[in-house]
């Protein structure tokens, strides 16, 4: 179940144009949670819509607020203090006009390892935690 739902979550990741026809069919009917659905938790608002397998999860685990009490039994018993990544839109400033560009295409054209490199060094020496 948790190699379905990581390989659902990276089809979130994939715009429409990236995605085969069966695919495109299951999010449009939320049958598999689409990229627009996707796109709220990490650039909106990252505590809520966790739900990576269909959009009503999100419903569910939203409004019993589940991550955050998993959180709290988490910190409560473990001390565990959870780590937030910032937003993808916390990270724009870092982006050079080749990376904004790409991420603009309708298809974004896959990095090579060494802008791949690039932008890992950028992000390792400016990632935000909270």
């Amino acid at each position: 179940m948790t190699s379905i739902s990581n390989l659902v979550h990276r089809f979130s990741h994939l715009r429409k144009e990236e995605l085969n026809p069966i695919l495109r069919f299951l999010q449009k009917y939320n049958i598999l949670i689409s990229h627009d659905e996707h796109k709220i938790h990490h650039g909106i608002n990252s505590s809520v819509k966790f739900g990576v397998i269909n959009k009503y999860t999100n419903y569910i685990y939203d409004y019993f607020d589940i991550w955050k009490k998993i959180e709290k039994f988490f910190y409560t018993l473990f001390g565990l203090k959870p780590s937030k990544k910032g937003k993808v839109l916390d990270y724009y400033n870092l982006y050079d006009n080749n990376l904004k560009k790409i991420m603009k295409s309708k298809i974004p054209r896959i990095l090579s390892i060494k802008e791949v490199n690039h932008y890992k060094n950028i992000l390792d020496n400016n990632l935000k935690f909270v």
